[in-house]
C-alpha cells in the first residue's frame, strides 16, 4: 500500500490532464467506526480511508512550498510525508471535526512523530469514503520551547 501511496504522488504531481486516480488507503473497521462515533457523532461504518490526485494537488500547491509555510509558522509538506497518512489517520489521533466549504462533515487529526501533522478527510457519504481533503505540518516543540529561560 505504500508503493500505491508513493505512485499515486508521483501520478499527482507529473499528470496535467483532469483524469483522476484514487488509492484506497484502509476499510474503517467496526472498531474504528464506533471509535469515531464516540469521538465525532459521525456514522462511518462500512468507509473507506482514500486519497485521490485532487488532494494531493492541492497540499501541495497550498502547503508545499517552504517560503510560503514559514509565513503561517509551518513547514512545506513532502512528497514523502504523505507516506506517513496511514499512521495519522488513527482514531487516538482526532482532535476536532467541522464542515468543509462545501458543507461536507470533516475529521482533523493530529500526529506527532518528527514533526506535527495535520491531517484532514471529508466525510463523502454517496461513496462511503473517509477522502483526504489536505494536510499541514509544523515543527515540533520542545518542552522548553514553550518557556522563555
Amino acid at each position: 500500500m505504500i508503493e500505491e501511496l508513493r505512485e499515486l504522488v508521483v501520478f499527482a504531481i507529473n499528470d496535467k490532464t483532469p483524469k483522476n486516480k484514487i488509492v484506497i488507503i484502509d476499510k474503517v473497521t467496526a472498531k474504528e467506526a464506533e471509535l469515531i462515533k464516540l469521538k465525532t457523532d459521525l456514522e462511518v461504518k462500512g468507509y473507506q480511508h482514500i486519497i485521490d490526485k485532487s488532494a494531493i494537488n492541492h497540499t501541495l500547491k497550498h502547503h508545499g512550498k517552504a517560503e510560503q509555510e514559514k509565513l503561517r509558522g509551518q513547514i512545506a509538506v513532502t512528497q514523502d510525508d504523505f507516506l506517513l497518512i496511514p499512521e495519522i489517520f488513527k482514531t487516538d489521533n482526532i482532535i476536532f471535526t467541522g464542515k468543509s466549504r462545501q458543507g461536507r462533515d470533516c475529521i482533523l487529526y493530529q500526529a506527532e512523530f518528527d514533526n506535527v501533522y495535520y491531517y484532514i478527510e471529508e466525510i463523502r457519504d454517496g461513496n462511503k469514503h473517509l477522502a483526504m481533503q489536505s494536510m499541514y505540518k509544523r515543527k515540533r516543540r520542545s518542552a522548553n520551547s514553550f518557556f522563555n529561560w
